[in-house]
């Protein structure tokens, strides 16, 4: 017969799991959103491709995300700018 500590115990670790992994996701958001506020000054081709350049040299996940980040500003300013 199972007791009440053997029941719970399992449900109490995959609670403390779902709720620091979703801690983790939130803070990773948050980060996320932080960067792409400081890069967004980094409007036309000439300042991205000048900072993506920069990154060429660099093999991080930051750099990753950095790039990541200013490829999608570059796509959706060049996006932007043939829809007007």
């Amino acid at each position: 017969m199972k007791t009440n500590n053997t029941i719970l115990g399992p449900s109490a670790r995959l609670v403390a799991t779902v709720r620091d992994e979703l801690r983790e996701r939130r803070e990773e958001r948050s980060a996320r959103r932080s960067l792409e506020r400081e890069l967004a000054s980094y409007r036309t081709p000439a300042e991205i491709n000048d900072l993506l350049g920069v990154l060429s040299s660099q093999d991080s996940a930051d750099a990753d995300e950095m790039r990541e980040v200013l490829l999608r500003q570059q796509l959706k300013h060049g996006l932007h700018r043939y829809a007007s």
